[in-house]
């Protein structure tokens, strides 16, 4: 069977067995830049089109410097191994985060044909914990948004997807 359709096959169980609805799969209880750079790493490296060039001896780090979307709001000014520096960060409270830019947009695209890799608290507010979410939903990055998925889903990492049921 082609790897594609491998690759369609396990997405589609992962939605019908119910990944999507166990927190546990999508959240962490802490995290630091760094761990959030990681993910990245293996975003860039699954997520590669024939046509791109990834720089695998890069960190990953390096490769969101290189290949996001550079509108950072701080993200590459904080320490990267600090739980509380990027707690803060992300709610709003750190001196280095920015407004206005795309600090998850880390393949480039148009206004709907960029992907996103989210950072948030999950949801009903809590303040801790973290939600990681991958959103891709463009045609035309799909594929590379399902490569990406199941990566970052292989390195055993808690990730969701936007839109489980219409990626399915």
């Amino acid at each position: 069977m082609a790897p594609g359709k491998d690759r369609t096959r396990k997405l589609v169980r992962l939605v019908e067995d119910g990944f999507f609805l166990k927190k546990e799969n999508m959240e962490v209880s802490s995290m630091t830049a760094a761990d959030y750079f990681q993910y990245c790493r293996i975003a860039y490296i699954a997520g590669k089109r024939k046509e791109e060039t990834v720089d695998k001896s890069l960190n990953g780090r390096e490769m969101y410097s290189r290949y996001a979307d550079g509108r950072h709001e701080g993200l590459l000014d904080i320490y990267s191994a600090s739980e509380q520096e990027f707690a803060d960060w992300i709610d709003g409270k750190h001196p280095k985060r920015g407004c206005g830019g795309h600090p998850w947009e880390i393949k480039r695209g148009g206004n709907t044909t960029h992907i996103d890799l989210t950072v948030s608290r999950p949801p009903s507010y809590r303040q801790e914990g973290f939600k990681v979410e991958l959103r891709g939903e463009s045609i035309g990055r799909m594929v590379e948004t399902m490569r990406i998925f199941l990566a970052i889903h292989k390195a055993k990492f808690p990730i969701s997807l936007a839109n489980p049921e219409g990626a399915r």
